[in-house]
């Protein structure tokens, strides 16, 4: 098969989707529904969370805000956390549908059947991305620093 040759490329995938034992259209839907219907849940949690900050005002209620904001808190980093585990298994179901092999729902699982390697993958890629940031911010924070309007702000 020739990488370069689409016409022959495009054959190729549609001989693998059509041969799949499970519909990959059917696995695409239940990837995306759940990730609309996760994201629907959280942001209703959100805005429950945010009506109750709202609510608890004053100085009596501020426990009650602290408290109520690290939980909207933890549920971002959640959500952020557990969707490389998600995004992992739908990108497994579509290599085993490229090898020939079955996959069905439950391979849309593999990713926190394996949460290790997916752990240390996503932890990588924060810290890269880190890292990126920093040297950037450094580096245009150095070259604000050239520019004579910087001396003014």
């Amino acid at each position: 098969m020739d990488i370069h040759n689409r016409q022959e490329l495009k054959h190729y995938a549609r001989e693998r989707l059509s041969a799949a034992a499970y519909p990959p259209g059917k696995l695409a839907l239940i990837h995306g529904s759940v990730i609309v219907g996760l994201a629907v849940i959280l942001s209703l949690i959100s805005l429950a969370l945010d009506q109750g900050i709202d609510s608890a005002g004053g100085l009596s209620g501020m426990r009650i805000q602290n408290v109520l904001m690290t939980v909207q808190t933890l549920l971002s980093y959640c959500q952020m956390l557990l969707l490389p585990f998600w995004q992992i298994g739908i990108l497994f179901s579509f290599l085993q549908i490229a090898r020939r092999n079955s996959a069905g729902p439950d391979s849309l699982l593999h990713g926190f059947r394996r949460w290790g390697p997916v752990l240390r993958l996503t932890l990588l890629e924060m810290a890269l991305y880190f890292a990126i940031a920093m040297a950037c911010a450094y580096i245009s924070s150095f070259l604000s620093m050239l520019f004579p309007t910087s001396m003014y702000t």
